[in-house]
């Protein structure tokens, strides 16, 4: 009896540490995506290969969320189509989730809409992995890699 009383209060407090840990490092492990020019490749549902350079330029932590802006330089396969288009959005610390909603676009040639971006950022804020799709957007899947610093 004297063993148990003298055990419990020990396990008692190895489960408090151990729960309390394991949310922190669950919290922790996602890294919002860097700062800086991303590589990004894609493709949409009616088979256009797409490239850009995605330029993150704002990155500021709000809450459990990080804020993003920026911008992505987007050119079609076939050189048809290209344009920029200005992006904001949220990153979530917790699950790694990133949305991000194009409101400005600039067309060079052919047409450029603003597009809704779906992704999970993974790879210590080094990879993005995602969908877009829209009103009047032909739906697509793209990722992109971390390149440089701005």
């Amino acid at each position: 009896m004297k063993l148990l009383s003298a055990i419990f209060p020990a396990l008692a407090l190895c489960a408090l540490l151990f729960c309390t840990e394991v949310p922190a490092q669950s919290a922790s492990r996602h890294i919002a995506p860097l700062a800086g020019v991303w590589s990004v490749k894609g493709k949409d549902a009616d088979g256009i290969v797409w490239n850009a350079k995605l330029r993150i330029s704002k990155r500021q932590a709000v809450g459990r969320k990080v804020a993003l802006g920026g911008h992505f330089d987007w050119i079609s396969a076939d050189r048809k189509t290209s344009g920029r288009e200005f992006i904001r959005g949220t990153f979530e610390i917790a699950s790694g989730k990133m949305t991000l909603r194009g409101y400005a676009v600039r067309i060079r040639r052919g047409e450029i809409m603003k597009t809704r971006y779906a992704a999970y950022g993974y790879g210590r804020g080094r990879k993005i992995k995602g969908t877009w799709s829209g009103k009047d957007v032909v739906k697509g899947t793209w990722t992109a890699r971390w390149s440089r610093p701005n």
